[in-house]
């Protein structure tokens, strides 16, 4: 069957959401075939399979001579009503800026659900059909046994999260920033908008970059993305002098830290280490207005000074550039030296004296400021290539 002259035909590709109503009609007899369910097929296949689903369980039988109107609801963008030829592939694509002027969710037509969303509760109005079309959790809050019937109040998403996650329900537009990324994730997760999910982990995954990693990684860790976890340890482990310099690094939580510095592959030397805990804890006492002194700095750091490897450090750089501040107290810095010169045992002191082991071939520091991917030296260490 071919379509008639003049009736929009579906264009376009894609995944879509069918909530179907077909007429058929067998010579003057018509049969509405509407049903109140949804349907989702890919754009490869062909109309007969969404005539083969409105069909199931009717006992009805359609001839050579017959026709086939098809009325598709696609998201509220409007009604497409055609005649579809029965042997030819779906193809429904979503007008994305018509699709959201349509519903007028901004002007607030015919919206049917109020959420409070922020520590602000700032007010917003949807569409229960279309959150409960694209997500089970919406669904079953909405139009489950237990759904509610007043404001549903959201305060651990801001609003500008809760808006890219609906633009995204409404229209299938992923509106997100390096800052917002993370909130975004969070919500897609919280409200099982599964496909958001698995593009938001694909597009961090093809964006680690010195000035992004930190973000990522914290991300990963919330969401417990092994895979991506593993790649963010492996980015920074390798060549972490970047990535500590990067616009983000002194912005990033105690818990990321922790976990960055108690890497074992962590290719760095421990006093820039040392160096890079003061550079944060100092950033810290500026956002909570202390006084930038050794005794509040130390303070502040709290266990992840214990984190730093201080044993493995020559007593000519521990002496310098450690014992010349009073992070540490007299009795740390004297235990720590006679650790290092061999004369008290590790068992003495809370520091970690695990050695940090290189996952791959690599150089220690040297005389570069960074590593930068070249070979070079440090003259207070030891010269020394490590394979592991």
């Amino acid at each position: 069957m071919s379509s008639s002259h003049g009736e929009k035909r579906p264009k376009g590709g894609g995944k879509f959401t069918l909530c179907s109503s077909v007429v058929a009609k067998c010579g003057t007899e018509s049969k509405n075939l509407c049903r109140n369910r949804l349907y989702e097929y890919d754009d490869d296949e062909t109309w007969n399979d969404v005539l083969h689903d409105v069909l199931e369980g009717e006992d009805f039988t359609l001839h050579k001579t017959d026709t086939v109107n098809a009325v598709v609801a696609d998201k509220l963008m409007g009604t497409i009503t055609f005649t579809p030829d029965m042997e030819e592939p779906i193809r429904i694509v979503k007008e994305f800026d018509q699709t959201l002027k349509s519903v007028n969710r901004d002007k607030d037509v015919h919206c049917d659900v109020t959420f409070r969303v922020g520590k602000e509760g700032k007010l917003v109005h949807v569409h229960k059909y279309v959150l409960a079309s694209r997500s089970p959790v919406f669904d079953a809050m909405l139009y489950g046994d237990l759904a509610e019937s007043d404001d549903i109040i959201v305060p651990d998403i801001e609003p500008s999260s809760f808006d890219a996650l609906l633009r995204y329900l409404y229209c299938d537009d992923i509106s997100f920033t390096p800052d917002t990324v993370t909130s975004v994730l969070y919500a897609a997760d919280k409200y099982g908008v599964d496909d958001l999910v698995t593009k938001i982990k694909s597009y961090l995954d093809q964006n680690i970059t010195n000035e992004t990693v930190l973000t990522v990684l914290e991300s990963a860790k919330l969401f417990n993305l092994e895979d991506l976890l593993q790649k963010c340890e492996d980015f920074i482990a390798s060549d972490p002098f970047p990535v500590l310099q990067s616009s983000s690094a002194l912005e990033i939580t105690k818990e990321t830290l922790t976990y960055i510095i108690s890497l074992d592959s962590l290719v760095m030397d421990e006093l820039d280490i040392y160096h890079f805990l003061i550079k944060w804890t100092e950033n810290q006492c500026d956002k909570v207005g202390i006084e930038k002194t050794d005794p509040n700095i130390r303070a502040m750091m709290g266990d992840l000074i214990y984190l730093i490897r201080f044993p493995f450090m020559n007593l000519e750089s521990f002496a310098k550039d450690v014992c010349n501040r009073d992070i540490l107290n007299a009795q740390e810095k004297l235990n720590l030296q006679q650790v290092i010169v061999g004369n008290l045992d590790k068992t003495s002191t809370k520091f970690k004296f695990e050695k940090r082991i290189c996952k791959t071939f690599c150089v220690l520091p040297g005389e570069s400021p960074r590593y930068m991917g070249v070979w070079s030296y440090r003259r207070n260490l030891e010269d020394c290539i490590e394979f592991t």
